[in-house]
């Protein structure tokens, strides 16, 4: 076995050689090179980030706690949900609630694990991977369909 071991390692390390040193390489293929002693002209980085900062609404409806995540947003709309308590908050581009809903428990969803905003078709999608489906709702949480997840998916594989 030893003597086995011996010989697939110089074949191997035979095989890599071969291969490694076979292609010559072409001449007109330079190693660029940077010259010390030469000055070169300094330029500046300029990052363009367009921030703004929007004060999400807050009253008696509307306490975001720390299980809140933002999941979506774009132009007209900023999505956050809570995965452990299932509320789905829907607020408009200056912050102001336009929609909230919890279909938590029931014949709703146990967890939201992952939430995706349909902004064009106005659904909300919502995974949860304990019973393994996935929910669409309305913007203002009407259930429009449920289906299972494929057993295949990933995320069933991790429970």
């Amino acid at each position: 076995m030893n003597r086995r071991h011996i010989i697939f390692t110089v074949l191997s390390f035979y095989a890599l050689v071969t291969t490694c040193y076979s292609q010559p390489i072409a001449s007109s293929d330079k190693i660029p090179v940077l010259d010390k002693t030469k000055s070169y002209p300094e330029k500046a980085l300029e990052f363009i980030v367009d921030l703004a900062y929007v004060p999400l609404e807050t009253s008696e409806n509307v306490l975001l706690g720390e299980h809140c995540d933002l999941r979506y947003v774009s132009e007209n709309r900023i999505v956050v949900a809570d995965e452990i308590h299932g509320d789905v908050f829907i607020f408009d581009i200056n912050g102001k609630l336009f929609s909230k809903f919890n279909q938590k428990g029931g014949k709703g969803y146990v967890f939201v694990s992952y939430l995706a905003y349909a902004e064009k078709d106005k659904e909300v999608f919502v995974l949860d991977v304990i019973r393994k489906k996935i929910f669409v709702f309305t913007e203002e949480g009407n259930l429009l369909r449920s289906f299972q997840t494929p057993p295949e998916n990933s995320c069933n594989e991790n429970l």
